[in-house]
């Protein structure tokens, strides 16, 4: 089992319990301003969080920062005319062909 898979299950199931206990005790304010629940926030970003981990090796989530860090500051610009071609000539290779031809 990766350790990124007993993670996510760890923080998955105790964001459950967690929401849990905090509704069941009424000392807790359970609502900021009348509109974000903590319980709810708990449940859905506690499940998210442990969702990825149980999908992901962690070696891959590791490396998103990276990958967002070079997404949003790409500088190099994209031939356009260049990947209308190669769309039109796949296409026409599709057509004559079949798409299993693109496999390759």
């Amino acid at each position: 089992m990766d350790l990124a898979t007993l993670l996510g299950l760890l923080i998955g199931i105790g964001s459950l319990l967690g929401a849990h206990i905090i509704e069941a005790t009424s000392e807790f304010p359970t609502y900021f301003y009348g509109l974000l629940s903590v319980t709810a926030a708990m449940i859905v970003y506690g499940g998210t969080v442990g969702a990825l981990l149980i999908t992901f090796p962690l070696e891959q989530l590791l490396g998103v920062p990276k990958a967002a860090l070079k997404v949003i500051f790409h500088k190099e610009e994209m031939d356009t005319s260049a990947v209308v071609d190669l769309f039109v000539h796949l296409a026409e290779k599709a057509r004559r062909e079949g798409l299993l031809s693109l496999e390759e």
